[in-house]
């Protein structure tokens, strides 16, 4: 906090404390109580928020630092392709915050060590892959995929074209037997290389960070991946530069309800630079000190009701046009890496599409690839 402050006072106006050096800081008082769990709501005020964010946020990071002295400790003794790190992992979506793991800052990390990154919970689960996966491929790390284990066939078979979408280089799983005949099938596809696409999905990291419920974020990646390729940029991306209209032209926020003023303005010179951001849904997006951002143009609303996808075939046209979109809800995942293309049937039944002019048939839960 020192670091970040530099002088006490300043840090009793962003806190509403009243410290009187930096000695007498201690972990948040919320962690005394067994039934606390934070959330936005817990932390009432502005300077509330701002307290438990300093501390989540330097929480997260010291692991990471301990993990990154871990990394050039080893690099003493053992090459760099014997050594890789296990950030983590997703839990289908993204972790609890008292776990501690959250997998982007391990990547911004490793990207100035020649290591592989090998993240849990891989399983084809479309948000949380593309969680890990975008900052990889961002920060230029290798990852190589681990999942939970006990797939089950159709879901290893999502898990594996979910994999090559991503980009990750590499493949392990606990079942090797079970699955040889599938692995042997569709490991060629596993590249290093993602899918292309000039989509982007927000994730909402301050918001993640003050204990909120990113569920419609994460659900919401399911239909969205029969529509279209995308990348997910959480904020710790977006600081770094990565939402620029030169990697996107449309940015999809599903939950912006409480965003670093930083980030804002980061939407404000993607706005001005000629990308595109549709929010789904009509919840304000406000910063930390509850100021609404107001959006001057090229931002746009689509409603979404409960239970309906009708903002899902609203967004149809809207992103007609984009690379990787193939703008058709039909049960197909597609991914497309410069000539090569290669679909994923999600539906339990035969499906029937046209690729390159051509008819194909693609059986259920499998991944057609061209002869």
């Amino acid at each position: 906090m020192k670091t970040k402050y530099s002088r006490i006072s300043k840090l009793n106006r962003a806190w509403g404390a009243a410290y009187r050096s930096f000695d007498e800081l201690r972990p948040p008082k919320e962690l005394g109580d067994e039934k606390f769990k934070p959330s936005p709501e817990a932390f009432r005020s502005p300077q509330d928020k701002r307290r438990w964010l300093d501390f989540i946020t330097w929480y997260h990071q010291a692991i990471i630092d301990f993990a990154e002295q871990s990394v050039k400790a080893l690099l003493k003794y053992y090459p760099a392709q014997k050594i890789r790190l296990k950030p983590g992992g997703s839990a289908g979506g993204v972790n609890p915050i008292a776990w501690g793991t959250y997998c982007p800052g391990y990547a911004r990390m490793a990207k100035s060590y020649p290591i592989v990154l090998q993240p849990a919970d891989c399983q084809g689960a479309v948000f949380a892959d593309k969680w890990t996966g975008t900052a990889y491929q961002f920060y230029h790390v290798k990852e190589c995929s681990e999942p939970a284990g006990n797939l089950k066939e159709k879901d290893f078979v999502r898990r594996m074209f979910s994999d090559a979408s991503i980009g990750a280089a590499q493949f392990f799983t606990y079942e090797f037997e079970q699955h040889a005949p599938t692995m042997q099938k569709y490991v060629h596809l596993l590249t290093g290389k993602s899918g292309e696409t000039e989509i982007a999905v927000y994730c909402p990291t301050t918001l993640y960070r003050l204990g909120g419920n990113l569920q419609p974020t994460i659900q919401a990646a399911y239909p969205l991946r029969d529509l279209c390729e995308f990348d997910v940029v959480d904020e710790i991306l977006i600081a770094d530069g990565a939402l620029t209209v030169k990697r996107y032209k449309v940015l999809l926020i599903f939950q912006a309800d409480l965003v670093e003023q930083s980030i804002s303005d980061r939407f404000e010179k993607f706005l001005r630079s000629g990308g595109t951001i549709i929010q789904i849904g009509d919840s304000r997006i406000r910063n930390i000190e509850g100021k609404t951002w107001l959006p001057r143009s090229r931002f746009k609303r689509v409603q979404r009701v409960e239970g309906s996808q009708a903002w899902l075939e609203e967004l149809v046209p809207q992103l007609a046009g984009s690379r990787g979109v193939d703008g058709k809800l039909d049960g197909l995942w597609t991914c497309k890496r410069g000539n090569q293309v290669f679909i994923f049937n999600a539906r339990d039944k035969l499906a029937e599409t046209a690729v390159a002019g051509q008819k194909v048939q693609i059986e259920p839960c499998t991944i057609w690839v061209p002869d």
